[in-house]
């Protein structure tokens, strides 16, 4: 039975999530394919259905992550549209979409600190 695209991306975002759970529980490198998907309810089998590799879910745990806490910085800075500005301002200085997320990140939690 084929799943519906809704279906597939919620099966694609709580594997990304169990990933994400594993990857700081234990750390990527002593997180294998096996105990990420039984953290997410699934099947080995069935992750290659949904990522190319574990760089791939690797990247987009890390991704969301970074997302998820620059959110919460944006949500504790007073003037948010400072904060929006020093984002993409950072991001527009650098090509690398992970590094400029994480220089981003890293600079702001720096000034609030």
């Amino acid at each position: 039975m084929r799943k519906s695209k809704q279906e597939t991306v919620l099966t694609r975002a709580r594997i990304v999530e169990a990933a994400s759970s594993e990857f700081r529980r234990n750390g990527i490198d002593r997180t294998g394919l096996n105990e990420l998907m039984a953290a997410a309810g699934l099947t080995r089998g069935g992750f290659y259905r949904h990522f190319s590799s574990k760089d791939q879910i690797i990247t987009e745990a890390y991704a969301q992550a970074l997302h998820s806490q620059l959110e919460r910085i944006v949500a504790l800075t007073a003037d948010a549209k400072r904060t929006k500005e020093a984002i993409d301002f950072r991001c527009h200085k650098t090509s690398n979409r992970l590094w400029r997320l994480s220089a981003a990140a890293l600079e702001i939690r720096a000034a609030l600190d």
